[in-house]
């Protein structure tokens, strides 16, 4: 709702038009190799996309939502809509990536590297261990099904 300035209501639509451009643009980008990765937001959010990336690539990430359009930073986290991904692009390639994706908004987040997550904006932040992150991923299921 706040990305287009709605308080209430039904949820905003998606412009097909603008969605096209957006993924021709990252297709392209794809096809040309400048993505190492890439995860839609549009289930959970940009926290859930970045664990579910650091966790599938065993690689932690650093990054600051403070770029980001100013909303709160539980919003800017957990915000889920269509038409957003976060991208994992090679330092190599970043330039090339820019060029493949002018025209589509893009903001640059952080790195990847070492074995947490870590995500802040300004004074906020929170960090976990890939290793946690993956405990508990991986024993929720078992630890809430009862066997007789």
């Amino acid at each position: 709702f706040r990305l287009q300035k709605k308080g209430q209501g039904p949820p905003p639509g998606v412009d097909p038009m603008a969605l096209r451009a957006a993924a021709d643009h990252l297709l392209a980008a794809i096809g040309a190799g400048t993505v190492a990765a890439c995860h839609d937001l549009s289930h959970g959010g940009l926290a859930v996309a970045a664990a579910e990336m650091a966790l599938g690539g065993d690689l932690g990430a650093d990054l600051k939502t403070t770029a980001m359009d100013p909303m709160r930073w539980d919003v800017q986290l957990f915000s889920e809509s269509n038409g957003r991904w976060l991208v994992e692009v090679r330092k190599d390639r970043y330039e090339k990536f820019g060029h493949l994706m002018e025209g589509t908004p893009a903001t640059f987040l952080g790195t990847t590297g070492g074995t947490s997550l870590h995500l802040a904006k300004g004074r906020q932040w929170t960090s976990l261990a890939l290793s946690v992150m993956r405990k508990a991923w991986g024993e929720t299921i078992p630890r809430q099904v009862v066997v007789t």
